[in-house]
């Protein structure tokens, strides 16, 4: 059933909340204050627990909080950290551990969250961080066992050991209220004492299924870009990241090991500034390897924190150039004229009404002309539909599952528009990454395809620099150009900049992202079509900067259930800003055409994707035996030897990474560096594999530990090659071989956004000749989703538990929800019954 509301404008109750929220808080206040006048000593701040084994005291706002967790998923304690983003505490001198300095016997580190106990031969405990330090060399030779390690703080609570778990009778259940309370309490005293900066907090109109108006929706848009900006250089501002090593390769590029949360902010190209004692420096990302080293070139050729190895902390200069290309795009559709079709910009507000009777192309009559070059593939039927409808409408949705050949379809889309007469075309997408991988594919068919690029990524090398404005310009141009480019002079620089949008006019295809879109070189230039690939992660107003350069036809190519756009606000979350249009005209019954053959996966990979995600239309294009079996034979023991699949059931606990935010789980690290053993030995390259995780810490931890815990030749070269990544960094890309960390693994059935459905369609759906996931089955068990992608295995004698590859055996797993019913958690996109209409 579709929930009804959804994206409904709600009858203001501004004045009623306000006036609920002030009772709340005076009640609040009041029951804080009575509570502390009978208890006036150590007590949890939360519930009034005042057991003292059981407290444990923040190192920040000294308050005491109890490692009870009521009916929530967190201990009090666990939950204030994570509230104000801290990670040392102080324990009560009553308690037997108080004595025992909790700090990392290697690093000194005093982050609760990566600290845990090793024991030794002699029986001595070590105080060290998860991964690298567990694993130091001092340690083993001190005998030290690396594989007892205990985590401080496990399944979001103290290790019962060292701060005992209150019994229900000596705490009392806490209103969210007063959680509430108590946090924006901390926040004040820690902003009074300039621990944190003040934060901007947006209350933002939700995001509408259809608008009233283009002003309506310019407003609303408007107002969404703002908070994600301020949340965005508010993160910039609070998050420095230090307790990095600095090996400098020259006197301006210097190379270090990223914390996991730096690595996942930074991209290639964007801007970093180094701080020191002394000094603060601009960098710029040129390389980012897959074990989390950067390698960055500062802007001054001497920098002065040359051969500085330590001491520097390190922040992501956040660039407001989207914002106000985004702003500039949004303004002008509020003219009478505005620079794009009418027809697209009914859509964007939602009305699809007209689209019947006005989306085919009058007095037009394109042809589809396949190109004939070598290496092309043919299209199938399926394909060739999708870009015969292109052709013939105004605007047009084109639904590409995984491997269905989206990007063959963009390319040989181009080449039609282009040998029809009509250019150039635009192709954009939200990633450089996939807008590269796209200017490959389009060059492939002959046409005269060239990259324009952000100023900042020209610096850096890439597979397709012979097609960027810049190396087209400099062939065309000379030493005219080359002198241009590198003066200092504003009038020269735009001298310079007027060449590349030369060579963009004489071009077929432009390949941008959305955001370079609303570049210099591309001002004034029309593009009468415009394609979108990855449109499903593609924000509204980023798509408006391609389309505003006079759009006649737009073709948005995606897959909306796949992973959407990244909102970094809460307020933006809350508000379904992250619902891509594609979705959202899919939701209002507009009918894509599906491309339904896919040519990645083998058979039984690609059988749960097509029938959980894609009601069984998805149809495999290849022979299982000739295009999908692996030339080295079984690379590990596969529980069906008919089947490349298995599900490693770990009777494993999560725990905490850095923070309250992440986890790790070191025993689903343990069963894939057995994995990743085998698979060497028998011959597969790291260049085979990929291993995603949807957790940074874990990421972070895999990175760390698998060169200790994994045995192959050459450990340096192969884990250089090995990519370990984040599901959602995965997206658009294929491996031969894939491990799937879950991580998750608690006694609550709490799978975080591990419920998001399409973060499970994007990580089965990567591998081409074998997917392993490893995972402890039973903290799924309340999902109905996951229950059936067990059931599944379960089914095809692919889910096995044991210690070893060489002694697995089946496992059993009871789901503790109904199968034949929908689960409300998987329905977070409510889209079921409108995606799978087909034009013929």
């Amino acid at each position: 059933m579709r929930k009804k509301g959804f994206f409904s404008n709600i009858i203001d109750s501004s004045s009623f909340k306000l006036i609920r929220q002030i009772f709340i808080e005076k009640v609040t206040r009041r029951s804080l204050s009575k509570s502390r006048m009978e208890n006036t000593g150590p007590h949890c701040a939360y519930c009034n627990c005042s057991e003292i084994d059981c407290l444990v005291q923040c190192a920040s706002t000294h308050l005491y909080f109890c490692n009870g967790k009521g009916v929530t998923n967190k201990s009090h304690i666990i939950h204030h950290l994570q509230s104000i983003q801290c990670d040392s505490i102080i324990l009560p001198p009553q308690n037997k551990f108080s004595q025992v300095k909790l700090e990392c016997y290697i690093c000194e580190s005093t982050n609760i969250f990566r600290l845990g106990f090793l024991k030794a031969e002699n029986g001595a405990i070590y105080v060290v961080c998860s991964s690298p330090c567990q694993f130091d060399d001092t340690l083993r030779a001190q005998h030290v066992d690396n594989s007892t390690f205990q985590p401080l703080v496990v399944n979001s609570e103290f290790y019962n050991q060292v701060v005992r778990i209150p019994n229900p009778d000596e705490y009392t259940k806490v209103p969210i209220s007063r959680t509430i309370y108590v946090r924006d309490q901390a926040l004040q005293y820690l902003n009074n004492i300039g621990n944190i900066p003040n934060t901007q907090q947006f209350h933002l109109n939700r995001a509408k299924l259809k608008y009233d108006s283009v002003d309506d929706f310019v407003d609303i848009m408007k107002d969404f870009c703002e908070a994600e900006h301020s949340e965005i250089t508010q993160q910039e501002q609070n998050r420095r990241y230090g307790g990095m090593t600095f090996n400098w390769e020259s006197s301006n590029t210097v190379t270090f090991k990223s914390h996991p949360q730096l690595f996942k902010m930074t991209t290639l190209g964007c801007s970093i500034l180094l701080v020191s004692e002394q000094t603060n420096e601009r960098a710029v990302v040129v390389k980012r390897s897959n074990n989390m080293n950067i390698t960055a070139r500062l802007n001054n050729t001497e920098s002065s924190l040359y051969n500085q190895h330590a001491g520097i902390t390190i922040s992501v200069v956040v660039s407001d150039v989207p914002y106000k290309r985004q702003n500039a795009a949004l303004e002008s559709i509020r003219d009478p004229r505005p620079p794009l079709h009418w027809l697209i910009l009914d859509l964007f507000m939602g009305n699809t009404e007209k689209l019947a009777h006005h989306n085919r192309v009058k007095r037009q009559k394109l042809q589809l002309i396949a190109p004939s070059v070598h290496n092309f593939p043919s299209l199938n039927k399926y394909q060739i539909c999708a870009i015969k409808v292109a052709l013939s409408q105004r605007f047009t949705l084109i639904q590409g599952p995984p491997g269905t050949g989206k990007t063959t379809v963009i390319a040989a889309l181009a080449h039609s528009f282009v040998r029809n007469g009509v250019k150039p075309v635009l192709v954009c997408a939200q990633s450089n990454v996939a807008a590269d991988f796209a200017t490959a594919r389009i060059a492939q068919v002959g046409l005269n395809v060239v990259r324009v690029l952000s100023a900042a990524r020209e610096a850096i090398v890439s597979d397709v620099d012979e097609f960027t404005t810049r190396r087209k310009a400099a062939e065309k141009f000379g030493q005219q150009f080359e002198s241009l480019i590198d003066s200092t002079n504003p009038d020269a620089r735009w001298q310079a900049v007027d060449m590349e949008r030369r060579v963009v006019y004489e071009s077929d295809v432009v390949c941008a992202t959305c955001v370079s879109a609303g570049g210099a070189r591309l001002k004034d230039v029309n593009f009468k079509a415009v394609i979108f690939d990855e449109s499903g992660q593609c924000l509204d107003p980023d798509l408006l900067i391609a389309l505003t350069h006079n759009a006649q036809q737009a073709v948005l190519v995606g897959d909306h259930r796949q992973l959407g756009p990244v909102v970094v606000s809460r307020a933006a979350a809350l508000g379904r800003f992250d619902i891509p249009l594609m979705q959202r005209l899919v939701l209002l019954g507009v009918h894509p055409v599906v491309l339904r053959k896919q040519y990645r996966m083998h058979s039984a990979i690609s059988s749960f994707p097509s029938a959980m995600f894609y009601k069984n239309l998805l149809k495999d294009g290849l022979n299982d035996e000739t295009e999908r079996k692996w030339p080295g034979g079984n690379v590990i023991p596969w529980p069906n030897h008919e089947k490349p699949i298995m599900f490693w059931n770990v009777f494993s606990t999560e725990s905490n990474y850095e923070s309250a935010s992440s986890y790790v789980n070191q025993a689903e690290v343990g069963c894939i560096a057995k994995i990743i053993t085998r698979m060497a030995k028998n011959g597969v390259s790291a260049s085979d594999i990929g291993i995603i995780t949807p957790y940074a810490g874990q990421q972070s931890f895999l990175v760390e530990s698998l060169p200790m815990l994994a045995e192959v030749d050459d450990p340096d070269s192969f884990f250089d090659e090995l990519e370990i990544s984040s599901v959602d960094a995965f997206q658009g890309r294929e491996k031969n071989f894939i491990i799937f960390s879950c991580v998750r693994a608690n006694t609550n059935y709490d799978i975080g956004f591990l419920k998001d459905m399409h973060r499970l369609c994007v990580s089965l759906t990567r591998a081409k000749y074998g997917i392993i996931t490893v995972g402890n089955a039973s903290t799924f068990a309340k999902n109905s989703c996951w229950c059936k992608f067990i059931m599944h295995y379960i089914e095809a004698g692919a889910f096995i538990e044991g210690d070893d590859l060489d002694t697995l055996k089946p496992s059993t797993f009871s789901p503790l929800v109904q199968l034949n019913e929908d689960n409300e958690d998987d329905l977070n996109d409510d889209i079921d019954e409108d995606m799978y209409n087909f034009i013929a």
